[in-house]
């Protein structure tokens, strides 16, 4: 364990009135996946990532307190330990986060202690990104006249440059690239990747093959790929690519779905009906949530085997062909920052992302 202390923790700091929906702004902030909570200043526990995503998922609301989640028994160091390297070693095996609080003997937090050891290291995972983007981009147009919707400009770079440096600031390497339209100006921008500082492999499809069928080429590659991130290359967000891969692979998932909700106002008023027919209450242009897919999946790459090369297919068919075969698919809420680039609207959007 050593002993490497974040210079900014207090940042992490956060009140037991705060509500989810600051909590979430504190953890997009901070970057450090845990908010420590504090009652007139004394330590009384954290809300990590996986809080928030298990609590929206139960139905709280992000304006519900986060009294509701706050883990109250985590773990800490009482600063007058830190010294004992014994105990210290004793209790390494019990720590599973990588920010360790360091608590006073007034039960205040005096400073934190980062687990290298704890860290996401894509390296010993032989996980690789796949970008799908051999859509034609038609909702884009007249921008996606003469480029595909992959190299539209956001912030001053391609979609896809984007996709490909937040994949590698978490220390991905290796990017397949599945083309169709304008596949040569794709290539010709990026590629095999070295100005990236990344690896960049293509696979053409010689016919539109839909949001998934493109996978079907991947299956050539021998190498010792065992995960595989899927994105479409319309998609930005601030997700960490390390949260989606640790749930999914603590929940033991063959597939993992990014998903985030989405609410739907209904023009309409709408009539609720008992068994017997009969109106008993009105609501008027009613909005829902529904959950969707956030258009990013972590796979286990045996799960390509299920697609037949070269036939086209979309990725929600994919999906319950691989239900229908007792595939094991689970799914993450992300609350993080989400764009899906489909029109120029979404595109000044950006501002604000």
């Amino acid at each position: 364990m050593k002993n490497n202390f974040y210079k900014n923790w207090k940042a992490a700091i956060i009140d037991e009135k705060y509500s989810i929906k600051d909590t979430i702004k504190n953890l997009n902030k901070t970057a450090l996946q845990l908010c420590f909570v504090t009652k007139r200043k004394k330590f009384i526990g954290t809300i990590s990532d996986g809080d928030i995503r298990r609590a929206l998922l139960k139905g709280l609301n992000l304006n519900d307190n986060i009294n509701k989640i706050i883990n109250r028994k985590p773990k800490f160091i009482l600063k007058k330990s830190l010294h004992n390297k014994n105990l210290l070693k004793k209790l390494k095996k019990n720590f599973s986060s990588h920010l360790i609080p360091i608590i006073s003997h007034k039960g205040e937090m005096v400073d934190i202690l980062i687990d290298q050891k704890n860290y996401f290291d894509f390296s010993k995972v032989h996980c690789e990104i796949a970008v799908v983007t051999g859509g034609k981009g038609k909702r884009l147009m007249p921008l996606t006249k003469k480029i595909p919707k992959a190299l539209v400009k956001v912030s001053g770079k391609p979609i896809l440059e984007n996709i490909i440096l937040k994949g590698k600031k978490e220390g991905i390497k290796k990017f397949n690239l599945i083309t169709y339209h304008f596949h040569d100006k794709i290539k010709k921008y990026f590629q095999d990747g070295r100005k990236f500082q990344v690896g960049i492999k293509y696979f053409k499809e010689n016919v539109p093959l839909g949001t998934a069928g493109g996978l079907s080429l991947l299956r050539s590659k021998n190498n010792k790929t065992k995960l595989l991130i899927v994105t479409n290359c319309d998609i930005l967000t601030n997700l960490n690519y390390s949260d989606l891969i640790e749930f999914h692979n603590k929940n033991k998932n063959k597939v993992t779905i990014a998903s985030r909700f989405f609410k739907m106002d209904n023009p309409y008023g709408v009539m609720k009906l008992n068994k017997y027919n009969k109106v008993f209450k009105i609501e008027e242009k009613p909005s829902e949530n529904h959950l969707i897919s956030a258009g990013v999946y972590v796979m286990n790459f045996s799960v390509l085997n299920y697609l037949k090369k070269n036939r086209k297919i979309d990725m929600t068919d994919f999906l319950n062909i691989l239900l229908k075969k007792k595939i094991k698919i689970g799914t993450c809420l992300i609350h993080e920052n989400w764009l899906d680039i489909g029109s120029k609207s979404d595109l000044k959007k950006i501002n604000n992302f």
